[in-house]
């Protein structure tokens, strides 16, 4: 596994014995607040996820993101 400061929020799907690697949303977190979150956030996440490296992406970008739904808006 990557030792990227993305690894924690990987996961693997097994299908016909082929290993594939995904991004979590539930591994960034437990709370039910991501899952109503519009599909375009979601994706969104996702994303910054799959690009996080602590320069281009952090992990305080990806918690602004998340944080939307309570904000409703975000002027980052």
């Amino acid at each position: 596994m990557s030792t990227r400061a993305n690894a924690s929020y990987t996961e693997t799907l097994t299908l016909a014995q082929n290993p594939y690697l995904y991004y979590s949303l539930q591994n960034l977190s437990q709370s039910k607040e991501l899952s109503r979150l519009p599909k375009s956030l979601k994706v969104l996440i996702e994303n910054l996820l799959r690009n996080l490296d602590g320069d281009t992406v952090s992990e305080e970008d990806i918690a602004v993101m998340a944080a939307w739904l309570q904000q409703g808006e975000s002027s980052r």
